[in-house]
Order: structure tokens, then C-alpha cells, then sequence
């Protein structure tokens, strides 16, 4: 992997090279006083719904707890149906 080291004035002058060094896959970090002090890195794409900008839908939003995947009737009138 390339790696691109800089400082952090250069960073600072150089920000958008930088993020597109990132989008070639490069690996990017900035020293402070000559010390790693951050590594750049991209973020994974969020997932949204169509008009619903800004929801974020996590991978395991459909995972039940095991606390409630059994069902509960608190009355005999209601109607429980078991997780499939």
C-alpha cells in the first residue's frame, strides 16, 4: 500500500489532494512536531431510504434481542404471534 506522510501545514494547504490521494486507495497520515498524530481514512457509504436523507439503517436493524423474540400476551384476549 502507498502510504503519503505529511505535515500538518501541509495538510492543511493540501486537503483536497489528500482526500483524493485517499479515493486511489493511498493510506494518509499526518505528523505533528515529526509524530504520527492522524491517519485519514474514508468512511463506508451510509445507507438511507429514498426522500428519508439523513436515516442511517445499521446492518442489524432486524436482529431480535433474545429477550424479545419470545412473545408475550399480557391477556387472554390478545392475540400473540411467535417470531418466525
Amino acid at each position: 500500500m502507498v502510504r503519503t506522510i505529511v505535515s500538518v501545514r501541509e495538510a492543511k494547504t493540501q486537503l483536497s489532494k489528500l482526500l483524493a490521494k485517499l479515493d486511489e486507495g493511498e493510506q494518509v497520515i499526518i505528523k505533528r512536531r515529526g509524530k504520527t498524530a492522524v491517519q485519514l481514512a474514508l468512511l463506508e457509504p451510509q445507507r438511507s431510504i429514498g426522500w428519508a436523507q439523513g436515516v442511517v439503517i445499521h446492518d442489524d436493524f432486524d436482529v431480535l434481542d433474545a429477550d424479545i423474540a419470545e412473545p408475550r400476551c399480557s391477556t387472554p384476549q390478545t392475540r400473540c404471534y411467535a417470531p418466525a
